[in-house]
C-alpha cells in the first residue's frame, strides 16, 4: 500500500514523500526533492518515518534497520561537529583579525 505525504522543505518548496509498504511488510520510500529524485535518502523521508509509529515499527523489523540507526547517530554527530567547526572558525577568525 502506498502512502503519500505533502511536506514543506526548509526552503519553502513543497515535496511529496511516498512510503510504500509491500504485502510482505517491506518499506520503500521516495521523495520529489532533488535528493530523492537522485535516489538518495532525504530528510523529508526521515521525518515522515520518524513521525509515524507504523513506519518506524515496520522499519525496525527490517534486517537493515541497524544501518538506519547508524545513519541517524552519525547524522546527529555530524551536526554537532558542524556547529563546533563553525564556532572554532569564528573564534579563529576573530583572533586572526585582531592583529
Amino acid at each position: 500500500m502506498k502512502h503519500f505525504f505533502d511536506v514543506k522543505g526548509s526552503t519553502g518548496n513543497n515535496y511529496t514523500v511516498t512510503i510504500n509498504v509491500t504485502d510482505d511488510g517491506k518499506l520503500t520510500a521516495g521523495c520529489t526533492c532533488k535528493a530523492g529524485m537522485n535516489a538518495t535518502l532525504c530528510k523529508h523521508v526521515i521525518g515522515i518515518i520518524n513521525d509515524n509509529e507504523e513506519f518506524s515499527d515496520l522499519l525496525q523489523a527490517q534486517k537493515y534497520y541497524y544501518l538506519y540507526e547508524i545513519f541517524l547517530n552519525k547524522s546527529a554527530e555530524a551536526e554537532i561537529l558542524k556547529k563546533e567547526a563553525a564556532k572554532a572558525k569564528k573564534q579563529f577568525s576573530h583572533s586572526l583579525m585582531k592583529e
